[in-house]
C-alpha cells in the first residue's frame, strides 16, 4: 500500500501567518507544512485520513480523481473543516465517513446542513456522506481492508488513531494507553505526532516521542504535526537513523500484511 503525506504541519500550518522566523521564510519546500492529512492507496482503494483547511489544495496538487472512504481522527478544526471541500466527489457518489461517536457529533453540529434533510435548498450540491461510527479496538473493514481504531489521548481528549496493515497512524498524541502501545508493537511504519522540542499540554515533544518509539519498537517512524520552531534539516540532524521527519507530498510504500 502507498501512503502520501498531504500535510505534516500543526494547526497553524507553516509558514505561520505574520511570522518572519527562518523556517517560515525558508526556501526549502520541506519546510512548508500544510495541515495534517494523508492519503492511503491499497490496491484500487483510496482512503483519506482527515480533511483540514488545506485539503482542496492538497487533493488538486496530487490530481486525486476519487476518494472511496474518509477516516477521521478527531473533530478539531485543522482535521475536519475541509470536509465540505469534498463536495465535487459527491456529484458522483456518496462517501463513507468513519469516526468515533464524539467526533461525529461535533461534525454533525458544525456541518448540520450536510446531515439534516429538512429545509435544504434544492440544487445546493451538498457533500453526501454515509456516516459510520466506530469504537476503539473494534476492528472494521472497508471492502477487504481491515482497520483497527486505536485510543489516543490528545491531552484530556480521547481521539482515534488507526492501524492498517503494517501502518500505525497516530496524530495529536499526548499519551497512549498501554493497549494502544501493545496493538502497534513492532509495526513496520509508525506515523507519530511530534510538535516541538519543549513540552506541550496536548502534544508530545521530541523526548516523549522517542520514549514512545522505544516502547513500540517500529521498524521506521515518521514524525508529523510539527510547528515552525525547527527546519526539516534541523529535525533530521536530531534524529536516530530509523526516525524521520515527514514532509508534505512524501510517499511511502508500506506492507499491508
Amino acid at each position: 500500500m502507498k501512503l502520501t503525506f498531504l500535510g505534516t504541519g500543526t494547526s497553524s500550518g507553516v509558514p505561520v501567518i505574520g511570522c518572519s522566523c527562518k523556517v517560515c521564510l525558508s526556501s526549502d519546500p520541506k519546510d512548508t507544512r500544510l495541515r495534517c492529512s494523508a492519503l492511503l492507496e491499497i490496491g484500487d482503494q483510496v482512503i483519506l485520513i482527515d480533511a483540514g483547511p488545506d485539503v482542496r489544495m492538497q487533493l488538486l496538487h496530487h490530481r486525486i480523481q476519487r476518494i472511496d472512504s474518509i477516516l477521521i481522527t478527531h473533530s478539531h478544526f485543522d482535521h475536519v473543516i475541509g470536509l465540505d471541500e469534498l463536495r465535487p466527489f459527491s456529484w458522483h457518489y456518496p462517501m463513507p465517513l468513519y469516526s468515533d461517536i464524539p467526533s461525529f457529533k461535533d461534525i454533525k453540529r458544525v456541518f448540520e446542513y450536510l446531515f439534516n434533510n429538512t429545509n435544504i435548498q434544492i440544487g445546493g450540491g451538498l457533500t453526501q456522506f454515509i456516516p459510520h461510527t466506530i469504537e476503539h479496538y473494534q476492528e472494521f473493514s472497508i471492502e477487504k481492508t481491515q482497520i483497527l481504531p486505536l485510543l489516543v489521548m490528545h491531552g484530556r481528549l480521547p481521539i482515534t488513531g488507526y492501524k492498517i496493515g503494517e501502518l500505525a497512524y497516530l496524530t495529536d498524541v499526548k499519551t497512549l494507553p498501554q493497549k494502544t502501545i501493545d496493538s502497534v508493537k513492532g509495526v513496520h511504519t509508525l506515523v507519530l505526532d511530534c510538535l516541538r522540542l519543549k513540552k506541550h499540554s496536548t502534544h508530545i515533544n521530541l523526548e516523549e516521542a522517542l520514549a514512545l518509539i522505544e516502547q513500540i519498537q517500529p521498524q521506521n517512524t515518521y514524525f508529523i504535526h510539527m510547528n515552525h520552531e525547527l527546519s526539516h534539516q534541523e529535525w533530521t540532524d536530531l534524529l536516530p537513523p530509523n526516525v524521520h521527519v515527514a514532509y508534505d507530498n512524501q510517499q511511502l510504500n508500506i506492507p499491508y500484511l
